[in-house]
């Protein structure tokens, strides 16, 4: 039951985050639609006056990335692993006593 409690705890947590993200984004996509149509403005008024219009369209820019939702079944925060533990260093020691070259190990 406690662990029920904390993680809607958490997922409430990260309802907050996600929707204070997509506000963030949202304020900066209506800041670019508003630059955008300020600059057709200047485009339409400088071709309108015959003259060169040489000011870069403005770009949005990278937006805020999502928050990953918490895992629902997660053990790993009880200090649990899921999974096998391998040692690189046995491999490539058994990889190379195994088949006699060194050259292997090397481009590994």
């Amino acid at each position: 039951m406690e662990e029920r409690k904390r993680r809607a705890e958490t997922l409430v947590e990260w309802k907050k985050l996600e929707d204070a993200r997509k506000e963030e984004n949202k304020a900066r996509r209506d800041h670019y639609h508003m630059a955008v149509e300020v600059w057709q403005v200047e485009k339409a008024r400088a071709r309108a006056e015959k003259q060169k219009f040489t000011k870069k369209k403005p770009a949005l820019g990278k937006l805020v990335a999502a928050i990953p939702r918490p895992k629902v079944g997660s053990h790993e925060e009880e200090g649990e692993m899921s999974g096998e533990e391998f040692d690189i260093d046995d491999i490539d020691s058994d990889l190379s006593t195994e088949c006699g070259a060194t050259h292997l190990v090397d481009s590994l």
